[in-house]
């Protein structure tokens, strides 16, 4: 379950068009939903508070790549009104489009925030920046140079050891 968040966090933030990050979220998904129930994969989502994040990442994977998504994901209404801004984005700019420039739909992925409330007011901030430069915003630096940030580039993210241990997980998922 934690990689199925994961991945689904790091494809959000990368913009939510990548169609490696996609595939990425598909396998984990499927591994994680063979391995224990989707509540359990919510409740890992919820203790990460990326339930906004992972639903949204799960409808991409659903649309753009054919996976079998539970319904459970799209969850509650607020994920609902999510989706929504997500479904007018991607008619305005469809993420397997939207290339390496500014486009809705990756904003829309990139303002994914731990609740709904959180992520409309993200997209908010960023659309209207986004409208006066042209440009996405650009990250704080208070975040960008704070180790202890651990959405800092210098936040540790583990050592040789826990690489290892992710590629032979890695290893044991690939069917190939």
């Amino acid at each position: 379950m934690d990689l199925a968040v994961h991945v689904a966090v790091h494809a959000a933030s990368s913009g939510g068009h990548r169609l490696v990050w996609l595939t990425d979220l598909r396998g984990a998904l499927g591994h994680a939903l063979s391995e224990s129930s989707t509540s359990d994969l919510l409740g890992t989502a919820q203790e990460w508070r990326a339930q906004t994040t992972l639903s949204l990442m799960a409808r991409r994977t659903r649309r753009l790549l054919g996976t079998e998504v539970p319904g459970e994901l799209g969850g509650t209404w607020p994920l609902r009104v999510w989706a929504g801004v997500d479904s007018v984005a991607s008619a305005l700019a469809a993420p397997e489009r939207a290339g390496e420039g500014s486009s809705p739909s990756r904003l829309v992925a990139r303002s994914s925030r731990a609740s709904v409330r959180m992520s409309l007011r993200a997209l908010a901030r960023k659309g209207w920046h986004w409208t006066r430069s042209g440009r996405a915003v650009p990250p704080g630096r208070e975040l960008m140079h704070d180790p202890t940030n651990p959405h800092s580039a210098l936040y540790p993210a583990g050592g040789a050891d826990d690489a290892e241990a992710f590629y032979a997980r890695v290893a044991e998922q690939d069917p190939a």
